[in-house]
């Protein structure tokens, strides 16, 4: 017997999509994720446009990632003009993704993926029965925000950021503050952490999985290194298409991405997979006791691995306060009477993974070519297969289990990918055959 199912809407995921799935004997014969929403060309809208302005305008990508964007477009402008920011530039950059990176993955385990664990339909039902979890997760939030805005000048879009440096330094008073409410909220990350390692998860490993991250043999995966796979792969951002091929569906205005031909996952259980020895020792000890093991190809593993990365980035954000005076600095200018036509690969640890922009300038600074990969166009063709697979295992032990039931396992599976539509354009709709 064959049936089909479209899943219209799926909650709680940044933007929109659609999933078609047909079942045949019992098994999944097809399974397709398409992006719904218009493309919104933003490589187009750049083109034309001076180094200076490029920024601000690719911040806007997405508001939940704007600061990832923003920094790897100056990474990439630096690179085409061999512009080499300061050690502080360098550390302040590190202070406003450390923020972002606080604030989006608190959001995402919490208000995103936890009701589906305490059997609620939203964070809003859930917060009538677990205010204080609520509370935590709101608090958490606003210190991410905070650091974001005292480096940045505010929590999104940040501006004061620029090519080769940064336009206004906060008073040290201030940057003395952050670190005591980084400090104070640690207890809460704990918490956190006990909470998603205490929750139930599906036994769910993906087959054959690849995971992708960057690689520097020093650090915990951030703003430099290789990228390097689980399976051997490891290339320099700027040979990224050698490797990484992007790709379209029919019927999908989302692009989708393959590793030398093969679908992959980035993201933090990539991170943690490739990279868990680098983490904070705290991070670590909490990971021994609670018996949890890395690596794992169980995706859901993802919403555990954003709330240890949280710990870890926090106390990194403390180290580097507690060791560095911030002074003010004068941007570096480009010269343009040196400057020939030129091109810049960045690449970085965005939350959801690895993000590339791609720029070709010509010798006044003027972009001509561009190309920004998001970690969701990446993820998705991962994504899509393991939804294939993870309804296979389901039916397989539960072959009479309903559409409404089926649907919430999709949905689950989906956001522990944390996917951000807004980047690669929206999600979600599911249609069933």
């Amino acid at each position: 017997m064959t049936k089909k199912i479209t899943l219209n809407h799926i909650t709680k995921v940044e933007g929109h999509a659609e999933v078609h799935i047909k079942i045949n004997d019992g098994k999944i014969e097809e399974c397709h994720v398409h992006s719904v929403e218009g493309a919104r060309y933003f490589e187009n809208l750049i083109k034309g446009r001076s180094y200076n302005e490029i920024t601000m305008i690719t911040s806007r990508i997405c508001g939940i990632c704007s600061c990832a964007h923003t920094i790897t477009s100056l990474m990439a402008i630096e690179k085409a003009f061999c512009v080499k920011p300061s050690y502080q530039t360098k550390l302040l950059r590190e202070l406003i993704t450390i923020g972002e990176r606080i604030r989006s993955h608190a959001s995402h385990i919490y208000f995103f993926s936890l009701p589906d664990y305490m059997g609620y339909g939203n964070a809003i039902e859930m917060a009538k029965d677990h205010n204080q979890t609520i509370k935590d997760c709101l608090e958490i939030i606003r210190v991410g925000n905070e650091l974001i805005t005292l480096v940045g000048g505010r929590d999104m879009h940040p501006f004061s950021s620029i090519v080769g440096g940064f336009t206004k330094i906060a008073e040290a008073s201030k940057f003395q503050k952050i670190k005591e409410e980084l400090t104070n909220i640690l207890p809460l990350l704990e918490k956190t952490i006990t909470l998603f390692a205490g929750l139930e998860i599906p036994e769910y490993e993906k087959e054959d999985s690849v995971f992708i991250s960057i690689e520097n043999h020093e650090t915990f995966p951030l703003h430099t290194g290789k990228i390097v796979s689980n399976t051997g792969i490891s290339f320099d951002a700027d040979c990224y298409k050698t490797f990484v091929e992007e790709y379209f569906h029919k019927g999908s205005s989302a692009k989708f991405a393959s590793l030398k031909g093969k679908e992959f996952m980035t993201g933090a259980l990539a991170r943690i997979n490739n990279a868990g020895d680098r983490l904070s020792m705290r991070t670590k000890a909490l990971i021994k006791k609670y018996k949890v093991k890395f690596p794992s190809s169980n995706l859901f593993l993802n919403n555990l691995a954003q709330a240890l990365e949280i710990l870890h980035w926090s106390e990194r954000a403390i180290e580097i306060l507690e060791n560095n005076k911030f002074k003010p600095e004068i941007p570096i200018k480009i010269d343009f009477k040196k400057t020939k036509s030129c091109q810049g690969i960045g690449a970085i640890e965005a939350p959801r993974g690895i993000l590339f922009h791609d720029y070709t300038f010509n010798k006044k600074g003027i972009l001509e070519k561009a190309n920004i990969i998001t970690p969701t166009v990446q993820n998705l063709a991962d994504m899509e297969l393991s939804v294939k697979q993870y309804l296979n295992q389901v039916l397989e032990k539960e072959p009479n289990k309903s559409k409404e039931l089926l649907v919430k396992e999709i949905e689950k599976l989906v956001r522990a990918f944390d996917p951000c539509f807004s980047c690669s354009t929206h999600f979600l709709k599911v249609k069933w055959e």
